[in-house]
C-alpha cells in the first residue's frame, strides 16, 4: 500500500517515514489506565477514516463494538481486546517491547501519545518516562 502510494506520488518508497501514534497510559494503575484508553479507542472507532483503517487490519468487529459503546456513552463497553491491540497499558518493559513490535511491523517512528488518567500531569509525565528507552523510573 505504501509502496504503491509512493510510486504514484513519484517518491522513493524507502524514503517514506511511517509514523504511528500509539495511545498510552503507563503511569496509572491498570484499571484507571484502561478506563481512559477505552474512551480514546472508542472515539477513534467512531470516526469513519479510523474505522476503515481498523477494518483493514482485521479489527473491524472490535471497532464496531467500540463505536457502538462510545456512541451510547458507555466507554466501559469498548472491548479490552481493541484497547490492548492499539494502545500501551501495563508494565513499562512490556510496553517498550510492544513499541518494538510496531517497529517490526513497519513503523519507522512509533510516537507515544500519553492519554491522561487520574491526575493529568502526573499520568502524562509518568507515561513519557515509562516509555522512554532508558527511563529514570528504572534507575
Amino acid at each position: 500500500m505504501i509502496t504503491a502510494a509512493a510510486a504514484r506520488a513519484g517518491r522513493d518508497p524507502a524514503a517514506v517515514t511511517i509514523a504511528v501514534y500509539v495511545r498510552a497510559n503507563l503511569a496509572d494503575e491498570e484499571t484507571v489506565a484502561m478506563e481512559s484508553l477505552r474512551a480514546a479507542a472508542g472515539q477513534y472507532a467512531m470516526m469513519p477514516h479510523y474505522r476503515r483503517q481498523l477494518e483493514s487490519i482485521g479489527l473491524g468487529d472490535l471497532a464496531g463494538s467500540a463505536a457502538r459503546a462510545a456512541g451510547s456513552g458507555d466507554a466501559s463497553a469498548v472491548p479490552e481486546a481493541l484497547v490492548r491491540a492499539l494502545c500501551l497499558v501495563g508494565e513499562p518493559g512490556a510496553a517498550r517491547a510492544r513499541l518494538d513490535e510496531f517497529r517490526a511491523a513497519g513503523a519507522d517512528l512509533p510516537i507515544v501519545y500519553p492519554v491522561p488518567g487520574r491526575d493529568p500531569v502526573s499520568s502524562i509525565m509518568g507515561t513519557v518516562l515509562a516509555a522512554a528507552p532508558s527511563s529514570s523510573l528504572e534507575a
